[in-house]
């Protein structure tokens, strides 16, 4: 169920772990939860009120968007 709901957010991408694509290389990783939630370029997850969330960079985007390269 909670899958199915995340699945429904428009701005992010939401995964199983046996549907981890292979180039995130994070499957067979024993700290990686049931669910994998990805934001889209442009788009990151935040704590409402966290300080820390208004950062000039970020991680954890796909690598092969053409918007990630210089």
């Amino acid at each position: 169920r909670l899958y199915a709901n995340l699945s429904k957010i428009e701005n992010y991408e939401v995964y199983k772990k046996s549907q981890i694509p292979d180039e995130y290389h994070y499957k067979s990783n024993v700290r990686i939860g049931d669910i994998l939630i990805v934001g889209k370029i442009g788009y990151q997850i935040v704590v409402p009120g966290d300080r820390s969330s208004n950062l000039l960079g970020n991680h954890g985007y796909d690598n092969r968007a053409e918007s990630m390269h210089p």
